[in-house]
C-alpha cells in the first residue's frame, strides 16, 4: 500500500478529531435547519396525529409523543457518519485513484455526503420509533435503558457501517460502469471515423 493511501485519511481524522466541536457546530449551522424542518414533516407524516414536532426558536427540533419526547439538536445532525464516510472515502481515493476520473471521483464524494445526510435522517426517525416500541414492550425503565444503552449507542454505527458497506461497491460498480460505456463509445467513433 503506498504512503499516501496512509497518509490522506490518517490527516483527515487527525484534523477531524482534534476540530470535532467547531467541525460539529458548523455542519449544524449550515445543515441543521434543513434537517429539522425536513425531519418535521417526516415526523408529522408518519406519525400523523399521534406526534407533535416543532423547531424551536434555537434551530433544535422537539419531538413529542405520550410515550417519548426527543430532541434533535447538533448531535443528531449526522456528522460523525460524514466523517466516516469522509475517512472511507479518501481510503478508497488513496488506494484506487486511478479507478476513476476527477469528475468521478468528485461524484462519489458528493453524492456520498448527499447519501450520509439522508441515512442520518432515517437512523433518527428509526431511533424514535424504536423508542416508542422498547417502552410500549418493555415499559419505561427498562424500554428507556435499552433505548440509551442499545439502540441509542450502537444503532446508529451500525446503520451508518451498514449503509456503507452498500454504498461503497454500488458506487463503484456504478462509476466503473460509466467509465468503461463511456470509453466503448470513444472506440466506437474512432472504428467509424477510421482512426482504427
Amino acid at each position: 500500500m503506498k504512503l499516501n493511501a496512509i497518509i490522506l485519511p490518517s490527516a483527515v481524522l487527525c484534523v477531524a478529531l482534534f476540530f470535532h466541536g467547531p467541525l460539529t457546530d458548523f455542519w449544524w449551522h449550515t445543515f441543521g435547519p434543513f434537517l429539522t424542518h425536513s425531519l418535521q414533516v417526516v415526523f408529522k407524516t408518519i406519525f400523523s396525529g399521534t406526534v407533535d414536532a416543532l423547531v424551536e426558536s434555537d434551530g433544535v427540533l422537539r419531538v413529542v409523543h405520550p410515550q417519548l419526547t426527543v430532541l434533535v439538536n447538533r448531535h443528531c445532525a449526522g456528522f460523525d457518519g460524514v466523517l466516516l464516510f469522509s475517512i472511507l472515502f479518501f481510503l478508497a481515493y488513496a488506494a484506487k485513484r486511478a479507478s476513476l476520473t476527477v469528475r468521478q471521483w468528485l461524484s462519489f464524494f458528493w453524492s456520498g455526503i448527499a447519501f450520509m445526510v439522508l441515512v442520518n435522517a432515517v437512523r433518527v426517525v428509526s431511533l424514535f420509533a424504536a423508542g416508542m416500541w422498547l417502552r410500549e414492550w418493555f415499559g419505561f425503565s427498562l424500554g428507556s435503558f435499552l433505548l440509551r444503552q442499545v439502540a441509542h449507542a450502537h444503532g446508529g454505527w451500525i446503520t451508518y457501517l451498514l449503509s456503507l458497506a452498500f454504498f461503497f461497491p454500488a458506487m463503484f460498480r456504478l462509476l466503473l460502469r460509466d467509465r468503461r460505456l463511456v470509453r466503448r463509445a470513444l472506440e466506437g467513433n474512432q472504428r467509424t471515423l477510421g482512426y482504427r
